[in-house]
């Protein structure tokens, strides 16, 4: 309603006449506030493929995390060698007789000139430190993965155009 209004009658939308009052009552009246607009922007494809690529980035990195705290360690294979070879040694001394201990020398001794003392290792061995290996190899690539999800991730949240606000 406009100034020079106050104090006549003006027509309604509706087709009914209706009294705008004085001036002075008017300004009694509270104003009106313009309508205070909060910009924000809809759910986009951005949003959807950061949201999504930071969510398995964690995923994966609590993955790698839990294998990492779970990885068995490699176990001291020439320590515990050495230990069962100082044990059967105990026991030999305990229990064997001269005559043994010389059937023993003769026994070893030319395998001992031929080749040395040769690394002992079973065949269990190599299977656990395969098997330690590959769970090393996985928990690695899985935080690879992990990274390279979080760079994609970022790149699309701070390259990806940015969407125009919607009131």
């Amino acid at each position: 309603m406009a100034v020079n209004q106050a104090g006549s009658k003006v027509l309604c939308s509706c087709g009914n006449e209706v009294g705008v009052p004085p001036l002075r009552k008017l300004r009694e009246f509270p104003r009106d506030q313009p309508p205070v607009v909060t910009q924000r922007t809809a759910w986009t494809p951005r949003h959807a493929v950061a949201s999504a690529g930071a969510i398995l980035a964690l995923g994966l990195a609590a993955w790698g995390v839990w294998q990492w705290a779970t990885e068995p360690v490699v176990p001291d294979f020439e320590q515990h060698y050495e230990d069962q070879l100082e044990v059967m040694a105990d026991e030999m001394l305990a229990h064997a007789t001269p005559l043994q201990f010389y059937q023993h020398l003769e026994a070893t001794g030319p395998i001992l000139a031929d080749r040395g003392f040769e690394k002992i290792s079973t065949p269990q061995q190599a299977g656990i430190v395969e098997h330690i290996e590959d769970r090393q190899l996985r928990r690695r690539l899985t935080f690879a993965a992990a990274g390279l999800i979080a760079a994609i991730s970022a790149v699309v949240w701070f390259f990806w155009p940015k969407p125009s606000p919607v009131a």
